[in-house]
C-alpha cells in the first residue's frame, strides 16, 4: 500500500475516532485507533488519543503502554510535558506514587515551574510520608501562582493532617474556597481543619455539605466518622 493511500485512511479513522470520543464512545474510538497504530505504528496522533481513550476508560495500565511508546518517539513530534502529565496521573491512580514521583520530576527538569507537575510531585511526596517535601512543593507553588486553589487546599490538608499550623491551613482552603464554594474536597478540607482545631460544629456543617455533594467519597466519610466519635466521647 501507497504511503499516501495509507495516510488517508489513518486521517479517516482518526476522524471516526474523533467522533466516537466526542459522543463519549471510548471503545469504539480506541478500535478505530487500533487501526490506524496498525497502519503506523509510531505515529503519535494515535498513539496519544489511545493513551487519553484509555484513561477516559479508567484502564490505566493500557493508557501507559501508549504513552510510553509515544514518549519513545523523537521529541520534535511529542508533547513531552503533556504526556509526562498523563503518565503521572494514570500511575498515581493506579496508586504506584514513586513512579509517578519520577515521571512528574523528569517533567520538571525541563520546565521547573510547571505548576501541574509540581502538584503532582507534592501529591507523590505526601503519599510516600514526606509531607515536609510535599509542603515545601505546594508553597512553591502559591509562591508561582498565588490563586491556585488546588495548591492552597492541598496545604491547607497537608498541614492538618501533619500537625501543622492550623491558622495558616485555615486561612489557606478559605482562599480555595472563595472561587469555589461547592467544592466538596475544599469542604471536605475545611470541616477536617476545624475539627483538628475542636471547633466539631463548625467541622459539622462543613463536612455535612461535602458529604451532600459527594455521597461515597470514602475520605468525606472516614472524617464524618471521626467527627462523630469526638462528639460521642464528648457526650458520654
Amino acid at each position: 500500500m501507497q504511503g499516501k493511500d495509507i495516510n488517508l485512511r489513518i486521517r479517516k479513522l482518526h476522524t471516526a475516532a474523533l467522533r466516537d470520543f466526542d459522543a463519549g464512545n471510548f471503545s469504539a474510538a480506541i478500535e478505530n485507533l487500533k487501526s490506524a497504530d496498525i497502519l503506523d505504528p509510531q505515529n503519535p496522533e494515535t498513539l496519544f488519543n489511545l493513551g487519553v481513550s484509555h484513561c477516559r476508560k479508567e484502564q490505566y495500565v493500557e493508557a501507559i503502554d501508549y504513552f510510553t511508546r509515544l514518549i519513545g518517539l523523537p521529541r520534535s513530534s511529542t508533547d513531552i510535558l503533556t504526556v509526562l502529565k498523563l503518565v503521572a496521573y494514570s500511575l498515581i491512580r493506579l496508586e504506584m506514587f514513586a513512579q509517578a514521583l519520577a515521571h512528574a520530576e523528569e517533567g520538571l527538569a525541563l520546565m521547573g515551574d510547571d505548576t501541574v507537575l509540581l502538584n503532582i510531585a507534592a501529591y507523590c511526596h505526601e503519599k510516600e510520608g514526606r509531607p515536609d517535601e510535599a509542603i515545601s512543593l505546594y508553597r512553591k507553588i502559591l509562591e508561582i501562582d498565588s490563586l491556585n486553589a488546588t495548591a492552597r487546599n492541598s496545604l491547607a490538608y497537608t498541614l492538618a493532617l501533619n500537625d501543622g499550623d492550623l491558622n495558616e491551613a485555615l486561612d489557606h482552603v478559605k482562599a480555595a474556597l472563595k472561587n469555589a464554594p461547592d467544592n466538596p474536597a475544599y469542604l471536605d478540607t475545611i470541616g477536617f481543619v476545624y475539627l483538628k482545631k475542636g471547633n466539631a460544629d463548625m467541622s459539622r456543617e462543613y463536612l455535612k455539605k461535602a458529604l451532600s455533594i459527594m455521597p461515597n467519597s470514602r475520605e468525606i466519610k472516614n472524617h464524618v466518622n471521626m467527627l462523630l466519635k469526638i462528639k460521642g466521647s464528648q457526650n458520654n
